[in-house]
């Protein structure tokens, strides 16, 4: 009797695990390990609790399993999760301050960040570097653009101080009609920038 009800408990425990998973935070999703390969399970990359938390080492349960693992951006190419297919890539990125303006560049020998990805075609990938404000425990993002054949990526806009105009220009050298855009501030946000870039500049890299 008492195996009896030992076995029912560990079948209802094992049939319980997404229930379980997605009440600590978990969400259906997957990770894209070094092979390429994509793992179905459960994953968690936040805290969203009184004080916010983005942590370094995402946890993953693997679907049928019950034990947990973490991976870091160098441990994997990827991951996702949620409804709204939210999507997380691993870029080996270097941030640099050269004359108070920071820089990205793409190494492959750097360690490798999480970048969420929010937009790509053949000539523009649209990334968001999300952080924790220190001042308020709340995790913010900034947005970095992606072009095609670039070593580096560029920070487009700084809070409520806008488009970071003479950082774009620079970085978009190739598309003079752009520029111009930015310059007589005909494009001011984010999202009318990438459109412009990919459906006017043709993509054309130096």
């Amino acid at each position: 009797m008492k195996l009896s009800i030992f076995l029912i408990a560990t079948l209802l425990i094992i049939n319980c695990q997404p229930i379980i998973a997605q009440k600590k935070g978990y969400e259906k999703g997957y990770i894209i390990n070094q092979k390429s390969d994509t793992v179905q399970g459960w994953v968690q990359d936040r805290d969203l609790g009184m004080f916010e938390q983005l942590y370094s080492q995402i946890r993953f349960v693997p679907e049928g399993k019950r034990r947990r693992k973490k991976y870091s951006p160098n441990d994997i190419l990827g991951y996702g999760y949620g409804y709204k297919g939210t999507v997380f890539e691993s870029v080996p990125l270097n941030e640099e301050m050269t004359f108070f303006v920071n820089r990205y560049y793409l190494n492959s020998n750097s360690p490798k960040v999480f970048l969420r990805l929010i937009q790509r075609n053949e000539y523009l990938t649209y990334y968001e570097k999300e952080f924790l404000d220190e001042d308020n425990d709340m995790i913010e993002s900034f947005p970095l653009f992606y072009k095609s054949g670039s070593d580096q990526m560029v920070r487009v806009s700084q809070g409520l101080f806008g488009l970071k105009r003479k950082r774009l220009k620079e970085y978009f050298q190739d598309c003079p009609t752009l520029i111009t855009a930015i310059e007589t501030k005909t494009i001011t946000t984010v999202q009318p920038l990438y459109n412009f870039y990919s459906e006017q500049c043709q993509g054309t890299v130096e």
